[in-house]
């Protein structure tokens, strides 16, 4: 059962510069602590148009969903590495570990989830198939 389910008008989407400002996020969604304003949970997409570092954030663990393209390669500064080849391949590591993304073959299309951890503990499910 799904509980306080809210439907997200495209309305209310906006473009956010990264935070390293080397591209624009489609902020979809995004849930802020009242009294800080700090964000507690975003869901977002990106297009990722070449190699380069990821965002840094601090306290907080992203998932990254491959939705389009050849895919990338995520490098991180611990040592793990995510290679998201295919559709609805997801990727889950701390958003305060360095990461460094190479493409494939050309640009891709992300979705994120980015949560606070002191908060939440993310996690994507990938449903498939179904009719209406």
């Amino acid at each position: 059962m799904i509980r306080n389910a809210r439907k997200i008008e495209k309305a209310m989407f906006r473009d956010m510069p990264w935070a390293n400002g080397m591209g624009v996020t489609t902020e979809l969604y995004a849930y802020n602590d009242e009294q800080s304003d700090r964000i507690l949970w975003r869901i977002s997409m990106a297009s990722v148009s070449s190699d380069g570092p990821f965002s840094h954030f601090a306290g907080y663990d992203r998932i990254l969903v491959l939705i389009e393209g050849a895919g990338l390669k995520l490098s991180h500064q611990d040592g793990t590495k995510h290679f998201l080849t295919e559709a609805y391949q997801l990727a889950a590591f701390p958003g305060d570990v360095g990461t460094h993304a190479t493409l494939i073959d050309g640009a891709v299309q992300d979705f994120n989830v980015i949560t606070d951890r002191s908060a939440f503990k993310p996690t994507v499910t990938i449903v498939s198939g179904g009719r209406r």
